[in-house]
């Protein structure tokens, strides 16, 4: 790696240097008549400046290969940091702690830990956390533009393309205002086997076949299920509700711009879009105890269905 060439520090204002005296040879005495003292050392102005020299940094000899390996493990690890922390972090300072700590998790793990350290305060490793942080941007709109394709199809939004002007898309309009309404469009009957062994309908939270379709094609078709926690621990059902809550955000932000009759530019990363996300990661944890029960028993069909 290359390194920084030692430039000489000048120093802007005169130095003063402290000379011994000579000894006085015969008569002569280094006695002041007008005081009677005796000094044993005068000051004696430089007459050139002295140079500091800036520290020379300490120098990393880390091989590509070694860096390409702990910059491909921390986003691996910014992946599964986004899907068990969250998808709205609060701040800027929020975001930049999340890059930081998958670094850190890459690092430490390394072999080469001790010299990545020093690697990760430079020019490349600080470029490193930027890139990690621009993570969370591409695996937002990569979500949201599958969620404008999707509820098409899943909420059944057909044009009425036989008709003309506005009430091509009335129908259209009014069945989004109806998903809406209590956020319906979040939930889902399925069939269960009850304790007779018949089968009945219920009403499951976030059983949805929209947020089903979904999850299936982000976990099996893209493949993030290889950044969901299967370690033993319960974390996998963390990421599993931070994902239906993600998920529950971009379908009510793509319903909402469906309602608008053709397809407005819209913002997503919005107060608005970060409240409902944040409200709907409560809602999970705020249902009954038969309603958790049913959502307890989603989230193991969908572990097991999408793992691999």
């Amino acid at each position: 790696m290359a390194h920084m060439q030692d430039w000489p520090l000048q120093v802007s204002s005169p130095e003063t240097k402290l000379v011994p005296l000579q000894e006085p040879t015969g008569n002569e005495s280094n006695l002041q008549p007008a005081t009677g003292i005796a000094p044993s050392h005068t000051l004696i102005t430089l007459s050139t400046l002295p140079t500091i020299p800036v520290p020379r940094p300490t120098a990393v000899f880390l091989s590509a290969e070694v860096v390409e390996l702990v910059k491909n493990e921390a986003c691996v690890r910014m992946v599964r940091i986004i899907l068990n922390e969250t998808f709205f972090p609060a701040n800027e300072a929020t975001l930049n702690t999340m890059a930081e700590k998958a670094l850190d998790e890459a690092i430490t793990q390394s072999s080469n830990a001790v010299d990545l350290k020093k690697w990760k305060m430079q020019l490349e490793g600080q470029h490193e956390i930027r890139r990690l942080k621009g993570i969370l941007t591409r695996i937002r709109n990569e979500f949201k533009d599958l969620a404008l394709t999707s509820v098409i199809n899943a909420y059944f939004l057909d044009l009425a393309i036989n008709k003309r002007g506005s009430a091509r898309a009335a129908l259209r309009i009014e069945r989004i205002h109806s998903l809406l309404a209590n956020n319906s469009f979040l939930h889902g009957f399925m069939m269960l086997i009850e304790s007779d062994g018949q089968l009945r309908p219920f009403n499951i939270p976030f059983g949805s076949n929209a947020i089903i379709n979904m999850l299936e094609i982000i976990l099996s078709e893209k493949q993030y299920h290889c950044f969901v926690f299967y370690d033993g621990s319960e974390r996998w059902k963390n990421c599993l509700m931070n994902l239906i809550s993600f998920i529950s955000t971009t379908f009510k932000w793509a319903l909402r711009r469906y309602s608008m009759g053709r397809l407005p530019a819209a913002e997503f990363v919005t107060a608005e879009n970060a409240a409902f996300y944040q409200a709907v990661s409560r809602q999970m944890y705020q249902m009954s105890p038969l309603a958790m029960i049913y959502f307890d028993g989603l989230l193991v069909d969908l572990r097991d269905a999408f793992r691999t």
